[in-house]
Order: structure tokens, then C-alpha cells, then sequence
């Protein structure tokens, strides 16, 4: 009985262990093929990283960009030194583009205390300034700004500065003179310090008639565009008349009227006088579709009599010259603009009234 007890024991005891060795066999595989899986899902993960990042590379790669601008600075900057003024000169790429600015001997420039200060976002700006801290190599001078990357770079077009120093002004009416029946051209005179900023912007005949400028005039007084007064057919009363000029500074937004007053000064004559141009216009500038206006004013006694004729002159452009829309009243010639050379050159021709 012991012995066959043990012995069933004894083979109990071996069925056991073989149990466990099967199971412990079971629980290796099963742990090597989690382990075995685990690698894979990590190399997979590692390969989709890696494609991931290869691919963001390419696409950088691909995705660069030569600089371009998004804001060209102006052609040309006119200020003020008590207004200052700034260029903004914004450009965009892959890799994002450094900028810096050039002056016309294409060398880069630097930041002056007080006078040009280079900004952290690309743009050039000019403080307000005293006048005896201008200068001309600062100021009256043309830059450049230049994008860079790693891709290319793009030069701006010339940016020409120019600062003026802000300074008083008085324009200055004339006292034309006249035949009584002629008519009168009255001028407003700039000094030439400001002569390129400022413009005549209307006549007071005092005490409170405004006097506009028009294309045709009310047929006594007639403010031409260029600034200049026609008075038609003056008589005695006219040279009792006393007119100021009111002028607009473009930079400074100041509105300035002449002190002075300008009169016109009657002459009696009774012999005969031929026909004396007032002024000879050799050019007029104007935008196009802009009307016109072309003065003949001349003294003559008796009243001398307009006539306008066309000019042929030769055409050396491809383009067409294209005949202007004219239309004479009385001492002046208005044109129509078609185009930029729709203007055939005109003579004012006189003679004397019969």
C-alpha cells in the first residue's frame, strides 16, 4: 500500500510538474510574442516618425521660396522736418527673408542717432529733426531696399528722400497792367524755396468774393488751373479792385494768403499799339484726361483779336498722334485730352480788330 501510495504519488507528482512546465512553456511563448510584438509596433512607430519627418523635409524642400514684396516702399518721400516720415518695406518667403536698406552707392546703411533709424520689422524711418541737424547725404538722398534668402533676393526701385526744412513763405500778388477793353493776366508769386510744394489754390477779390478755378470762368474773372487770374474786358472800376491769392503748402497742410494785394494798373493810350504777348507758354504739364487750359494774353491797342492755329510737327513714336478736342473762348484755348499724345502744338496768333 505505501509503495503503491508513493509510487502514485511519484506520478502524480511528475504529471504535475510536466503541467507546469507545459504551462510555463505556454507563458514564455505567449511573453515572446508580446515581446515580439512590442518591437514591431515600435519600429513601426520609429519608421512612421521617420517617414513623417522625411516627408516635412521634402515638403520644406519643396516649399521654398524666393523673397518677394508684399509692400514695395514709394517711388518718392517728401516730408517735413517737423513731421518726419517712414518707408515700410515688408517682403515675404521660405525661409523668411532678411531685409536692409541700401543707399545709391549700393552700400548698406546703418542707423544715425537723431537723424534715420532702421526698425526691427524692415522699415526706414526718418525722425522729426531740428534744422540745423539736416542733412543732405540723409535726406536728399535715394535708398534702396534689399529681401534676402537663402533662395534668391529682390532689390526694391529707387525710393528718392527728400526733407524740407519748414519755413515761412509770402506769396506775392502783381499789378499787371492793361488797356481799358484788354484783358488782364494776375499772378501769384512763390518763393522758389517752396515753389515745388506749394500751390494757388484761389483769388479773393476783397472784401469777400472767391474767385475758384474753373474751365471756362463766369466771363469776368477766370482762375485758370496753373494759378493765374484772367480778368476779361477790364474797365475803370476793374483798377479799383484789390485782390489777395490764397496758396496750400502740400507738405506742411499750412493755408497762407498774400499780405500784399495786387492791383491792376490802368493805362490810357490812344495811339496805336500793336499786339504785345503778356507771357509766352512754351509748355504746360498736366495728367492725363485732364482738360487744359492754354492763356493768350497780349496788350494792343485797339483790342487785339485770338486766333489759334495747329502745328504739325513730325511723330517719331509708333503711336498715332490723335487730333485734340479744342474749343476757343476768347483769350484762351481749351483742350480735352484723348490720350498722352492727342495735343498738337498750338500758336496763338494776334492781329488787330477791324
Amino acid at each position: 500500500m505505501w509503495t503503491l501510495t508513493d509510487n502514485n504519488v511519484s506520478i502524480r507528482r511528475q504529471y504535475t510538474n510536466t503541467e507546469d512546465l507545459l504551462l510555463m512553456r505556454d507563458h514564455m511563448t505567449r511573453n515572446s510574442i508580446k515581446l515580439h510584438i512590442d518591437i514591431m509596433q515600435s519600429f513601426l512607430l520609429c519608421a512612421v516618425i521617420v517617414l513623417i519627418v522625411g516627408l516635412t523635409e521634402a515638403s520644406n524642400y519643396f516649399d521654398t521660396q524666393g523673397p518677394s514684396f508684399s509692400h514695395e516702399p514709394p517711388s518718392r518721400i517728401e516730408f517735413t522736418n517737423t513731421a518726419g516720415s517712414i518707408a515700410d518695406c515688408i517682403a515675404h518667403g521660405n525661409p523668411p527673408p532678411n531685409v536692409e536698406w541700401l543707399d545709391k552707392e549700393n552700400n548698406p546703411i546703418t542707423s544715425i542717432s537723431k537723424v534715420r533709424h532702421i526698425l526691427a520689422n524692415g522699415s526706414l524711418y526718418f525722425p522729426p529733426f531740428e534744422a540745423e541737424e539736416f542733412r543732405q547725404d540723409v535726406h536728399w538722398s535715394v535708398y534702396r531696399c534689399v529681401a534676402n534668402n537663402a533662395v534668391g533676393s529682390i532689390v526694391s526701385r529707387d525710393v528718392i528722400v527728400k526733407a524740407v526744412v519748414n519755413q515761412r513763405y509770402e506769396p506775392e500778388v502783381q499789378n499787371p497792367g492793361g488797356f481799358i477793353g484788354s484783358n488782364v493776366l494776375i499772378k501769384c508769386n512763390i518763393p522758389s524755396f517752396v515753389k515745388e510744394y506749394v500751390t494757388v489754390t484761389s483769388w479773393l477779390q476783397e472784401p469777400n468774393f472767391n474767385i475758384y478755378p474753373s474751365l471756362e470762368g463766369d466771363g469776368k474773372n477766370h482762375m485758370l488751373p496753373t494759378g493765374e487770374l484772367l480778368v476779361y474786358n477790364i474797365t475803370r472800376a476793374d483798377s479799383l479792385k484789390i485782390y489777395r491769392c490764397r496758396t496750400h503748402h502740400k507738405l506742411t497742410q499750412d493755408s497762407v494768403v498774400s499780405s500784399n494785394v495786387g492791383k491792376i494798373q490802368l493805362t490810357e493810350m490812344r495811339e496805336l499799339v500793336p499786339p504785345i504777348m503778356n507771357e509766352k507758354r512754351l509748355s504746360i504739364t498736366a495728367r492725363v484726361g485732364d482738360p487744359i487750359v492754354v492763356p493768350c494774353v497780349a496788350y494792343a491797342n485797339p483790342k487785339p483779336v485770338y486766333r489759334y492755329m495747329d502745328v504739325f510737327v513730325r511723330v517719331t513714336t509708333s503711336t498715332s498722334v490723335v487730333a485734340a478736342n479744342c474749343r476757343i473762348n476768347l483769350t484762351h484755348l481749351l483742350t480735352e485730352q484723348d490720350s498722352i499724345q492727342n495735343s498738337l502744338p498750338q500758336k496763338c496768333l494776334l492781329g488787330f480788330a477791324t
